[in-house]
């Protein structure tokens, strides 16, 4: 499925999103003149019977993103999708310190991988992804501290968090395994 979305000024009318899967995601819309893009989330799902198509896809505005950017430290955070090898660059999110934003993907069928820098450096080297609940990245620090960011769920959203961290914590290894127990009634 192809779209056009943004055709109500001032967001762009050339904004085309591919959505090639069912389920639920954020995209970035192109904006001519707001220095922070408009994002909105989309569902893609199957018709029912009654329903006089194939799929049917919903896209609204919330004022709760599915995926959000948050930073909690005094440094300026950059962020990206990563597109691929091929060069190609996306918009530039840009978190000024205590800054918290939407997020949404500039081509949502792309992994949901975000690169990420600061403001003392112009390489966007440190990935993290943001389906992976838990998932890290670092930055080592002058001074033996660490600047952190972390996939973490706040309610509905999934948060990436950037931090100041005085040590980087390790994931489990491959060989550990972690039981949970459910009991139901």
């Amino acid at each position: 499925l192809r779209g056009r979305f943004g055709s109500s000024y001032p967001y762009s009318v050339y904004c085309w999103q591919d959505l090639e899967k069912c389920g639920v995601t954020a995209m970035r819309l192109h904006s001519q003149t707001k220095a922070r893009p408009m994002v909105v989330q989309a569902e893609v799902s199957l018709a029912t019977k009654k329903q006089d198509s194939a799929v049917v896809v919903t896209i609204w505005s919330s004022e709760s993103p599915l995926y959000s950017l948050k930073n909690s430290t005094h440094h300026t955070i950059y962020c990206r999708q990563k597109l691929g090898t091929d060069g190609s660059h996306t918009y530039i999110w840009t978190l000024n310190a205590g800054e918290s934003i939407g997020f949404g993907f500039d081509d949502p069928d792309l992994p949901h991988i975000i690169e990420w820098t600061w403001s003392h450096s112009t390489w966007f080297d440190k990935f993290i992804s943001i389906d992976e609940m838990g998932s890290r990245s670092s930055i080592p620090l002058t001074g033996g501290s660490y600047l952190a960011s972390e996939v973490q769920a706040y309610e509905s959203t999934k948060v990436v968090l950037f931090s100041l961290a005085a040590t980087v914590e390790s994931s489990l290894d491959d060989d550990e395994m972690l039981d949970i127990a459910l009991r139901l009634h």
